[in-house]
């Protein structure tokens, strides 16, 4: 700022936003209309506008004689300016700077993906940008601008043939507006998991079975996983288990392949019952010791000593109605433990 004399009129600046760009030497140059009121000084001979790269800092300046608007070119194109602008007169008097006004260019800086979904899949297409606040989106299909379609994010629900095209946002700020590369939606006919694997509970040694059902256009590949590792199953939509062990429990899924692409199964879980429970109760001067039916392969054993290891098989006769097995002891005398035991 030249050392003139400042004297205490502020000019209102209005910046105008209009941002063009050009090519040159492979290097982007921006202009910015700025335009502000004139002063009510009648002495008033002229304005000067200061400009930098920091909020407070004007390290360039421009003289624009007796006008009301300047167009200031060959800024750079995604660099923010800070502005204001001051008044003088002929006896080297200057104003207060006026109130700052910031160019932030309107810039985008993720672009949307291309993307390949499959019948009934969710597609989102998502963009984001800078540039001086409201920033205003409006996604199209081709030619055509989709109602409602007004965010930074498009997402399309339940896809069908018809939603395959070729997609771009236009976003706008005070200083007009940038358009997003075009991508495409491409809808595939990915397989279609019409039955997932079910969870099971079965006991050590059994037999587990999952197994799936599949629509869409085949051939079709199978994959069969554990806990997300691949197991060196079969190509087939079944995969079975002879005898379960600890090792087997856990997660199972199945990625589904063709042509198109893959889709993979919900996750069924394998376990195994926990142990079952002991109920002791008095009947008159009887004591009834119960358990589960479905505890098979266990043994109920008795002892009159914990500190000892002396477990022996029950010689109660054990009754079942069906849901429970129990022993009755009638008149018991002393210490009796029991437990059941599974080999």
């Amino acid at each position: 700022m030249t050392a003139r004399t400042i004297f205490a009129r502020r000019v209102l600046a209005v910046l105008v936003f209009v941002l063009s760009l050009f090519s040159r030497a492979s290097t982007w140059a921006a202009s910015v209309s700025l335009a502000w009121n004139p002063s009510p000084s009648p002495t008033v001979t002229g304005y000067e506008v200061f400009y930098g790269l920091a909020s407070g800092d004007y390290t360039l300046s421009i003289d624009a004689g007796t006008n009301t608007s300047i167009t200031m070119s060959g800024l750079t194109s995604g660099v923010t300016y800070y502005i204001a602008v001051l008044a003088y007169d002929t006896n080297q008097n200057d104003s207060l700077l006026s109130n700052e006004v910031i160019d932030s260019p309107l810039t985008l800086t993720t672009e949307p993906l291309a993307q390949a979904v499959g019948l009934g899949a969710t597609a989102s297409f998502a963009v984001s940008a800078t540039g001086t606040a409201p920033l205003t989106y409006q996604w199209f299909d081709g030619a055509t601008a989709l109602a409602g379609a007004t965010n930074a994010t498009l997402t399309l629900l339940n896809v069908s043939n018809a939603n395959a095209g070729n997609y771009s946002v236009v976003i706008t700020d005070s200083s007009g507006s940038v358009t997003s590369s075009v991508v495409t939606l491409s809808v595939v006919n990915l397989p279609v998991i019409t039955s997932q694997p079910v969870a099971q509970t079965v006991s050590p040694g059994a037999l587990a079975y999952f197994n799936v059902s599949v629509q869409g256009t085949g051939p079709f590949t199978y994959q069969w996983l554990h806990n997300g590792t691949a197991l060196p199953s079969g190509p087939g939509l079944n995969f079975l288990l002879i005898t379960v062990t600890s090792a087997n429990l856990g997660n199972y899924s199945v990625a589904v392949a063709n042509n198109n692409g893959t889709v993979t199964s919900s996750a069924a879980s394998l376990q195994t019952p926990g142990p079952p429970a002991l109920a002791i109760a008095q009947s008159g001067k009887s004591i009834v010791v119960s358990w589960p039916s479905s505890a098979t392969g266990f043994t109920l054993q008795q002892n009159a000593n914990l500190a000892t290891t002396n477990w022996m098989t029950s010689a109660y006769p054990i009754s079942t109605n069906g849901t429970t097995e129990s022993i009755t002891i009638s008149s018991p005398s002393g210490n009796m433990f029991f437990r059941l035991f599974n080999p």
